[in-house]
Order: C-alpha cells, then structure tokens, then sequence
C-alpha cells in the first residue's frame, strides 16, 4: 500500500509541476519609446553662374535655404565645382537658421580657367548638412517570458 501512495504522491507532483511550471516560452510584445536623431526639414533652390571677381573670371553657386521645421540650428552647404568629371574646387559656408526663416549663401570657385564653352564644361552640385533634433517614437519590442500549462490553457480560451 505505501508503494501506491508514494506512486501516487510522485504522479501529482509531477502532474502539479507539468500544469503549474512556468516551462513554456512564449514572445511578449510591449512598448518602448526611444529617441532618434533626425534632420530638421528645409526646403533649397540653387542656382550658378559665372561673375568676374576683381580681375579672375570664376564660378558662383547662390543657394537659398528655408528651414521649414520647428526647430533651429546651424545649416553647411558646400558646393563642388567639377571641370568635366573632375572636381576642381569646392567651398562651404554654415549659417545659422531659425525657425521659420531662411538665409542665402553664395559660394565661389577659385583657380578655374574661363573658357567660351563654360557652360557645358563645368557643372556645379549642392550638398546641405541639416542641424539634427531629437524625437521619440514607440518602438515594438519583444522579450521572452515563460508560462505554465494551465495559463497557455487559459490564454488559448481566450
């Protein structure tokens, strides 16, 4: 008779223990918020040409830039001035720009030969270096929690 209780103690702990160990993985979902480091938004026009600076002949590249954002900060923008593929000369300027409000920068090449088909030879490209905010988002993350027999029953009931 004692062999039958003590079968039976270790088959309702061992059935206690399968219904209420937290052994099943499951995934979880929940929320964060993290900050992300984002470009304030602007808005640009450009355009270039050619001017005689003193006696030198050389290129100019008048950019103008809005910052459409709520937030300021300082703006570069440097512009590259290519003989053909080759880059020959590139000059940068950084102003600063609240919000709302917008601010021209006139950039000049130095060294570049004049020639009657300028317009054609050298071509002129704008690159804007925006001043970065931070905002937060959500985010989904998941993490691994583990659950007994009897709660992934009564999950699944649900």
């Amino acid at each position: 008779m004692s062999k039958k209780i003590a079968l039976a103690i270790i088959v309702a702990v061992v059935t206690c223990f399968l219904l209420f160990a937290p052994i099943i993985p499951v995934s979880v979902e929940y929320k964060e918020t993290e900050p992300v480091e984002v470009p304030v938004e602007y808005e640009y026009s450009a355009e270039w040409g050619s001017t005689l600076l003193g006696l030198d002949w050389e290129l100019y590249c008048e950019v103008v830039v809005e910052n459409v954002d709520d937030e300021g900060g300082p703006f570069t923008v440097t512009v590259y001035f290519y003989d053909g593929d080759n880059l020959a000369y590139k000059d940068s300027d950084t102003k600063y720009i609240a919000p709302g409000q917008e601010a021209t920068f006139t950039l000049y090449s130095s060294g570049l030969s004049y020639s009657t088909d300028w317009e054609t030879r050298y071509h002129v490209t704008v690159d804007i270096d925006p001043p970065k905010k931070i905002e937060y988002r959500v985010v989904s993350r998941y993490k691994t929690k583990y659950i007994s027999l009897i709660q992934l029953l009564f999950q699944q009931e649900s």
